[in-house]
């Protein structure tokens, strides 16, 4: 592996239990599972927001493609070739450098996310919404979180 290339942050693996593969400081995350392209990125947000909370904002999309696990407290959306997760992943952010990078960013809330690289326009509607709707930004899976990612590069 290339020195330039950050380590990964979390153990997670996405709703699909696949390997990751880096993405030279893209901010996307590839899984090569069936021929299949899977991103991934975070959704960092400036307050505690609930994953139902999350699901409230999306009244555009159908009911029956929504899926809310309070317990876990974990949202999961339907889309054209696969799914769109949003994992809460504060539990696994523990760590003192952890709490000082993202008081530093102003950070209160994580979400892992993944999602099929064919259904990146319908995950860049979704992620503009949430975004205007509750704020925050996204980022990389890295230890510092960077690079930032814009909504048009997902």
């Amino acid at each position: 592996m290339a020195d330039k290339q950050k380590k990964q942050k979390s153990n997670w693996k996405g709703n699909k239990g696949s390997s990751k593969v880096a993405g030279k400081g893209t901010g996307k995350v590839a899984c090569n599972t069936s021929a299949k392209e899977y991103r991934s990125f975070l959704y960092m947000l400036p307050g505690k927001v609930t994953a139902k909370e999350l699901a409230d904002q999306l009244d555009f999309l159908a009911k029956e493609t929504v899926e809310v696990w309070t317990e876990v407290n974990l949202l999961e959306l339907t889309l054209q070739s696969g799914t769109l997760t949003f994992e809460d992943m504060m539990e696994d952010l523990g760590g003192a450098e952890d709490a000082t990078l993202l008081e530093k960013l102003n950070v209160k809330q994580v979400y892992a996310c993944d999602y099929e690289a064919s259904d990146a326009e319908n995950v860049q509607k979704i992620m503009k919404c949430l975004i205007d709707a509750v704020g925050g930004f996204m980022a990389s899976d890295t230890e510092d979180f960077e690079p930032f990612i814009k909504v048009e590069e997902l």
